[in-house]
C-alpha cells in the first residue's frame, strides 16, 4: 500500500504553474526530453485533484510529448510510481534509462 500526502493547494498551484512553463518554455530538441521529464515530476508532486491524477497525468504527457520531441516515445508504466517514491533527481535519472532501454 502506498499512501500519498500532497502539498497544500497553494504549494501546489505554484508547483504545477512551474511544470507548465517548463513545458511551454522554448528549447531545440536536446532540451525538451528534460523539460518533459522534470516536468512530469512535477505534474505528479501538484496533484490538480485528490482521485485519479495518475490517469490524467499520463493522458496529457503523451500528446506533450509527441508534441516537443516531434515522435511518439514510450510512457514508462511506473512513471506515477517513480515520482511517489523518489527525489526529483533520482526520477529523472530513472526515466532517462527506462526510456532510452524502452
Amino acid at each position: 500500500m502506498l499512501y500519498i500526502a500532497s502539498a497544500l493547494e497553494h504549494k501546489r498551484r505554484v508547483i504545477f504553474r512551474w511544470a507548465m512553463w517548463l513545458l511551454a518554455m522554448p528549447g531545440g530538441e536536446g532540451h525538451a526530453a528534460e523539460r518533459w521529464v522534470r516536468a512530469a515530476y512535477l505534474l505528479y508532486q501538484a496533484p490538480r485533484h485528490k482521485r485519479g491524477v495518475d490517469a490524467v497525468v499520463r493522458t496529457f504527457l503523451v500528446p506533450v510529448g509527441l508534441y516537443l520531441s516531434g515522435s511518439p516515445s514510450m510512457l514508462p508504466h511506473q512513471l506515477d510510481l517513480l515520482a511517489y517514491a523518489h527525489s526529483q533527481p533520482e526520477f529523472n535519472s530513472a526515466v532517462r534509462q527506462l526510456m532510452a532501454d524502452g
